[in-house]
């Protein structure tokens, strides 16, 4: 790859832009194109890569007729992100529902049954809602906090919910990835509410949980969008 050496102008190195600034002997800097890494660093990540293949490669075996389906129900799926919200599309929906019950089915933390999803898109538009989530102080002894959220989804669904490091201060968005050795996975029956407890943190410190949850029903698998709540550590004694 083409390298560019510059003057004794710039001492910083990182990567900004998709340029990539490099420190060597010879000079003080030296710039070239950022390369993202072609191997993930944990095991957490390989399953997210795996898990998205394995969503890519299916979509690939499907008829004309089931892509049909799939780009009719993704052109209702309205997916919330931090910049906005967009339209997801049938391969996005099609990929993100087979990559997140393989991220469940691959998980070590997971113990239930394998989740087998078909082909076939499902019967109603658009993406069951999570409502009310939030936070509570923990209801035994402790320090930590209890995810909460409720819905009036009327079928039985599975839910995933993983924490990140504690952070001192106002933070209002998780730094890095969340600690998959956190996660909690289990069912719950249509129209209900949910209490999840985390405990063994540090008292006063924020941490970011995230909540998504899928239908169990074989003719309805559709996720929800994974929503993400601020939290701060409390004792209850």
């Amino acid at each position: 790859m083409s390298k560019v050496r510059k003057a004794d102008t710039v001492t910083e190195r990182g990567s900004i832009c998709g340029t990539t600034y490099l420190a060597n002997p010879a000079c003080s800097i030296i710039t070239r194109s950022r390369v993202a890494p072609r191997q993930q660093r944990t095991a957490a990540q390989g399953r997210s890569r795996s898990a998205f293949s394995v969503g890519v490669s299916r979509w690939i075996t499907l008829t004309e007729a089931q892509r049909r389906a799939w780009q009719a129900y993704g052109s209702s799926v309205i997916h919330q992100t931090p910049t906005g919200s967009r339209v997801l599309g049938g391969r996005g929906a099609y990929v993100a529902q087979i990559a997140y019950s393989q991220y469940i089915n691959t998980h070590p933390n997971f113990s239930g049954t394998p989740i087998v999803l078909s082909d076939e898109s499902p019967i109603d538009p658009g993406l069951p809602w999570l409502m009310q989530v939030g936070y509570v102080p923990l209801s035994s002894a402790g320090v930590g906090f209890e995810l909460q959220s409720q819905w009036f989804y009327p079928r039985p669904m599975i839910y995933s919910a993983v924490r990140s490091r504690g952070y001192f201060g106002s933070r209002n968005y998780p730094a890095n990835s969340f600690l998959e050795h956190t996660a909690i996975f289990g069912t719950v029956p249509g129209t209900s509410s949910l209490s999840l407890p985390f405990t063994g943190l540090v008292e006063g410190q924020v941490y970011f949980c995230r909540l998504r949850m899928m239908g169990t029903n074989s003719d309805d698998r559709r996720l929800t969008d994974p929503v993400i709540v601020r939290c701060i550590a409390t004792l209850t004694t």
